[in-house]
């Protein structure tokens, strides 16, 4: 690129790239805003006193990737 260009325009040229602070894309935001609600569920529900009671009065456990946020309808 630098070759062509130097050409191109009759002088040495040198070209450097940067990252550039990119705001977040529609999809990175969705994608951190579900794994937010996701772990907010599990954190409630492994709260639940009803949860916690079946746990410990009849061994009951939870499934940990069948806990879904309400909104989030099951795929």
């Amino acid at each position: 690129m630098e070759e062509r260009l130097s050409t191109a325009l009759g002088r040495t040229v040198k070209v450097r790239f940067d990252k550039a602070n990119v705001p977040d894309t529609p999809a990175d935001a969705a994608a951190r805003e579900q794994s937010t609600r996701q772990s907010a569920a599990e954190r409630a529900f492994g709260e639940d006193p009803a949860v916690l009671a079946l746990g410990r009065d009849l061994g009951a456990r939870v499934i940990p990737d069948s806990i879904r946020p309400a909104s989030v309808k099951p795929v």
